[in-house]
């Protein structure tokens, strides 16, 4: 089944981490081909699915901060405080503890740089912080204010005056840091 997906997504039949029609029936082909009992697309789309989640938590656990590696076993390891606390809380990756995933090599070409881990998500607050220039954006929050007049009285001048107002909070809020 990985290797029919492999091949589909080698002759341009995925899409983002799933696959189109023609894809699917390549995976199928390739089981029914191999398999000694009859086999629905539904069940190789759902093993994809079970793949996809051990790829996931594979990932997580390859990627935990402070840990080594293991050569013989191909796993990542810590004292064993660490892995019981660890295996406690995420008991899906205590089947990754002494084996990685079977068909690694396969699982790899189909979902890395494919699936998202969330391994580098962040809040909106510390993506924004990295992202803007808080002297660029005091300088900008300074001239529209500028440009407003704050005693306006109508309402289109007022809308303005609003923006004007939150760009000059935005401003002081990045000052007081």
């Amino acid at each position: 089944m990985l290797e029919g997906l492999v091949e589909a997504v080698n002759k341009g039949y995925c899409a983002d981490s799933s696959y189109k029609a023609n894809g699917w029936k390549i995976a199928l082909t390739c089981t029914i081909a191999v398999a000694q009992q009859p086999i629905t697309l539904k069940q190789i789309k759902s093993k994809h699915d079970n793949y996809k989640r051990d790829w996931k938590v594979w990932m997580e656990l390859c990627g935990l901060s402070g840990w080594g590696w293991d050569e013989a076993k191909g796993v990542p390891i810590a004292s064993e405080e660490v892995m019981e606390t660890y295996f406690k809380a995420h008991p899906k990756a205590i089947k990754f503890r002494d084996t990685p995933p079977a068909f690694l090599n396969l699982l790899q070409e189909l979902f890395k740089g494919v699936l998202a881990t969330g391994s580098y998500a962040r809040s909106i607050n510390k993506a924004i912080k990295s992202c803007i220039d808080p002297e660029l954006l005091s300088a900008t929050a300074s001239q529209a204010s500028g440009l407003v007049d704050k005693e306006a009285k109508d309402e289109e001048d007022k809308e303005e005056v609003d923006k004007a107002f939150k760009l000059e909070l935005a401003r002081s809020s990045i000052k007081g840091r």
